[in-house]
């Protein structure tokens, strides 16, 4: 039980790690996409 419930808080960790990390690079890509328009605009 202890051994399943272990490897399910990882793969939940994970999970939720990815998520954050896709979201974080979204978010960083937006912001690099914005400041390299503005570059070009001037």
């Amino acid at each position: 039980m202890v051994t399943i419930s272990v490897e399910l808080f990882f793969q939940i960790l994970n999970t939720i790690l990815g998520i954050f990390i896709i979201f974080i690079g979204y978010k960083v890509i937006c912001y690099i996409g914005n400041f390299l328009s503005k570059i070009v605009k001037k």
